[in-house]
């Protein structure tokens, strides 16, 4: 078990593994402890393949803390194999606030399921998950960037800035709350799928619902070769939408709320476009 800084408020998180490793890791949160407790089981053929592997407690900088994953950049056979499960524990916040807040929550794990659970008490401004060959779930995050590769992303996501969310040949499937308090920037939502189908529910808030300020949400939605369906369940009172949804040899599905209010352009390659 490693243990981080006392008090992770502040802090930046970054996970990564730099060789042949593949596993799942969890985040998540636990009032029971004062410092960030990382749990790590490991699963092997051979007592050899455990001792090419070594795993560390990282600190990039001041305020950065991480967990590093090393391995002999040769694989030398399937008994070489080795699967890792990583539980990165949160503690709550001290009892004098009521969030912890983190600037930066970031893996670069190839291989490697990742799970980022409900996190009520934490509060990220970036969050950057990168992966391939296995899938990505989450529970929230505010600022958000996850880039795949040949496995799905499913998620619940909380977004006041920006999301994007990339991948190939797998699915996406997110539930998106966005809000604005600015109205001079907008939040932006991307989205982008190779090969597979996307399906997003979308809803904009104001983060004070009495103020009568327009906030600007954009959202690009991008698909190839399979269905793209987009939902906005809930549009912010006097808010601006700025859409642009294209597909390539798919249908496209495009459900705006009722109280929307304006105009929209459909531009069909091969197919005639339905609107009701």
């Amino acid at each position: 078990m490693l243990n981080g800084h006392p008090s992770i408020s502040g802090q930046s998180l970054n996970t990564q593994n730099d060789g042949h490793a593949s596993g799942v890791v969890y985040f998540a949160e636990s009032s029971g402890i004062a410092n960030i407790e990382v749990e790590l089981r490991a699963f092997y053929e051979s007592e050899d393949a455990l001792q090419r592997r070594a795993v560390c407690a990282l600190r990039r900088s001041q305020g950065e803390f991480g967990i590093g994953i090393f391995t002999s950049p040769k694989h030398q056979g399937a008994w070489d194999n080795l699967a890792l499960e990583i539980t990165v524990w949160l503690p709550g916040p001290p009892s004098e606030v009521d969030v912890v807040f983190i600037p930066l929550l970031g893996t670069d794990l190839p291989n490697f399921h990742h799970v980022i659970g409900d996190l009520p008490t934490h509060v990220f401004g970036l969050v950057e998950l990168s992966s391939t060959n296995a899938p990505i779930e989450v529970g929230c995050a505010e600022k958000t960037q996850i880039i795949m590769s040949n496995r799905y992303i499913r998620g619940k996501f909380d977004v006041s800035s920006s999301l994007e969310l990339a991948t190939t040949h797998e699915f996406i499937s997110a539930e998106i709350s966005a809000y604005n308090d600015n109205d001079c920037i907008l939040t932006d939502v991307i989205f982008s799928t190779t090969n597979a189908y996307g399906l997003f529910s979308t809803k904009f808030a104001n983060f004070h619902k009495w103020e009568r300020i327009k906030r600007s949400f954009r959202v690009m939605a991008h698909s190839s070769n399979s269905l793209l369906e987009i939902r906005f369940t809930e549009q912010a009172l006097d808010s601006i939408l700025d859409q642009d949804v294209r597909s390539t040899d798919g249908i496209s599905n495009v459900y705006l709320h009722p109280v929307y209010e304006g105009s929209f352009e459909l531009l069909p390659t091969t197919t005639l476009p339905s609107c009701t």
